[in-house]
């Protein structure tokens, strides 16, 4: 393959693969058959080609959550996007009743919570559904840990991430996110 017919992102080399293996085990067969076979492939093409672009989403999140990128973490989100980040409490900022709004405002309420710490980031086990061709549903297992600069853990926390995507001009950003926590062990 010339350069020029390189795929652009390892997404799409891995979507280049995987449509060549589909294309090869939908051979054979009438024509019809092998057209409905040739469109179900695009479809499950199109389909993990979302959830890879999903997956480098919330990897881009982690990423510039933990190095402090304000500025990438509001290109992540849609600019009505809504972030609960305390499912308990009323009132108080990032809770149910009064989820954060807007994606500056939500970089604003993540460096205002962390900046001053050290943070660790991990999600993984991702459930992501595809609900349209423009909207998404996913389930991040997390663990977080939250340090003070010396290295005194503040907060060591399992739970899960429920988010909504929507695709805008080609792009997958997060419109709503919503933390609920399955433990918290917290410095004395």
């Amino acid at each position: 393959m010339s350069e020029r017919n390189q795929p652009a992102t390892p997404a799409a080399a891995c979507a280049l693969t995987l449509c060549l293996l589909l294309t090869a085990c939908a051979g054979g067969g009438a024509p019809a058959a092998q057209e409905a076979a040739g469109e179900a492939a695009a479809s499950d093409l199109e389909r993990l080609l979302a959830i890879e672009e999903i997956g480098r989403l919330k990897a881009s999140y982690f990423r510039c959550l933990d190095t402090k990128d304000w500025a990438c973490i509001a290109t992540l989100f849609t600019s009505d996007a809504t972030a609960v980040y305390n499912v308990e409490g009323s009132g108080d900022p990032a809770t149910p009743d009064n989820p954060v709004t807007g994606n500056e405002a939500i970089a604003a309420f993540i460096q205002r919570a962390v900046e001053h710490l050290v943070t660790i980031h991990h999600g993984h086990m991702p459930e992501i559904e595809i609900t349209s061709p423009t909207t998404a549903t996913g389930i991040w297992a997390m663990l977080d840990i939250l340090q003070e600069p010396g290295g005194e853990n503040l907060v060591h926390g399992w739970g899960h991430y429920h988010e909504t995507y929507e695709r805008i001009d080609g792009r997958w950003y997060i419109k709503t996110l919503r933390l609920t926590r399955l433990r918290v062990d917290r410095a004395e």
